[in-house]
């Protein structure tokens, strides 16, 4: 026999002889039954649980519990069993008494006991559903954010497309409108400017002045152009486009202005919407 099966009848032990001292006044069932299953003895809160069991003195107890009893007869071992009394619980402990061929059965109310367990079985499934729920609601509160964010994204990406094609569109109305009729009226311009000078006419230096001042414009509106449709970002690539965005920046606003390219090699793309961001921020 082990150790710990040794304590656990020592313990059982001990509750026999405590249970056993006043049978008659223990508010609890206390019975007696010989090796043929029949009750030999009952105190009143014994004779309740008989009569739960459409049992009494006299009689043979239920068959289940005959069973236990012949059981713990055989082995001369102690068992412990829950039987249900109305609205009661015991645990019976069932005691052979050596050399007699009966054994006695001692019952404790556990009735406090199983109460708390099923309140504390019932708080536990109770809170096993909360958490199902909460994880529920996260998961779900989880799509939708994710769909938020992919929504948001999509309408910024819309957003940054349309801004883009405004500014494709109004840097091409700058390129072939606007900057086709300056062209057209400094050729004019320049016409003019020769036919005053074959004659010598004081307006000659007007008409030049004229069209310097056009192809100033033109200069002017060819640079804007390209800040809002970078025409050589398609044609020569990323690197190309950020090095002319440097000398547009130099010529026009007279600072100093350089690209560096690390030495590990241009800067390239092949997703055009990523380069026109990049030029985009360096731009800015």
């Amino acid at each position: 026999m082990s150790l710990g099966m040794g304590l656990a009848r020592i313990r059982v032990e001990h509750k026999v002889e405590s249970l056993a001292k006043l049978p008659c006044e223990n508010p609890n069932p206390v019975l007696r039954v010989g090796t043929d299953g029949i009750v030999l003895y009952a105190n009143a809160a014994g004779s309740e649980l008989l009569a739960n069991w459409d049992c009494r003195v006299g009689r043979q107890v239920p068959e289940q519990w005959h069973r236990h009893l012949v059981g713990v007869l055989e082995s001369g071992a102690s068992e412990e069993h829950e039987a249900v009394c109305g609205d009661r619980v015991f645990s019976l402990i069932m005691a052979p008494v050596a050399g007699t061929g009966y054994a006695n059965v001692y019952g404790i109310d556990v009735t406090k006991r199983k109460h708390a367990e099923a309140d504390l079985v019932t708080d536990r499934r109770r809170l096993e559903e909360l958490i199902r729920l909460r994880t529920a609601g996260l998961i779900q509160a989880n799509k939708k954010l994710r769909r938020e964010i992919m929504e948001r994204k999509h309408l910024e990406n819309e957003i940054l497309a349309v801004s883009e094609r405004e500014r494709r569109r109004l840097g091409q109305e700058l390129h072939d409108s606007l900057g086709q009729q300056l062209a057209g009226t400094a050729f004019l311009a320049k016409v003019v400017e020769g036919q005053l000078s074959a004659r010598s006419a004081e307006e000659a230096s007007i008409a030049a002045e004229i069209t310097k001042l056009i192809n100033q414009t033109m200069d002017q509106t060819r640079r804007l152009a390209r800040g809002m449709h970078p025409f050589d970002l398609e044609e020569s690539g990323l690197t190309t486009s950020l090095q002319e965005l440097a000398k547009r920046t130099e010529k026009l606003f007279h600072v100093r202005c350089i690209f560096v390219v690390k030495p590990d090699g241009p800067i390239e793309t092949d997703d055009p919407s990523l380069a026109i961001h990049l030029y985009r921020i360096a731009q800015e």
